[in-house]
């Protein structure tokens, strides 16, 4: 009996484990995507954001969305000095591959 409680509690340690790893692997590769470099660059020109943020002081650590090879959708928490945001960036990819932002919602009321 004791045996098979540590052999559960090994296979739900190491699933835990690799979802934990899934999530960071999934954050680091959105980041190094062009249509998060561009949404990013949008944020920090928005002055809606800026103002109800307090200014940008940073991005959660794992971002979340999805890019396929011409849109993009991305959930980026945005980090202020007074307050916090939750932005939806939506992005199209143009010929000569340039992302191009067309929409850009965010959390504020």
């Amino acid at each position: 009996m004791k045996k098979s409680v540590k052999i559960i509690a090994i296979a739900i340690v190491g699933i835990i484990t690799l979802y934990f790893c899934f999530i960071a692997y999934s954050g680091y590769t959105i980041k190094q995507n062009e249509a998060y470099k561009v949404a990013i660059s949008a944020i920090e020109k928005n002055t809606v954001i800026q103002s109800k943020t307090g200014g940008i002081i940073g991005y959660d650590a794992f971002p979340s969305g999805s890019i396929s090879e011409n849109e993009a959708v991305l959930l980026i928490t945005v980090k202020g000095k007074n307050k916090d945001a939750k932005v939806v960036a939506m992005l199209t990819k143009l010929s000569g591959n340039q992302w191009r932002l067309y929409q850009m919602m965010n959390d504020f009321k």
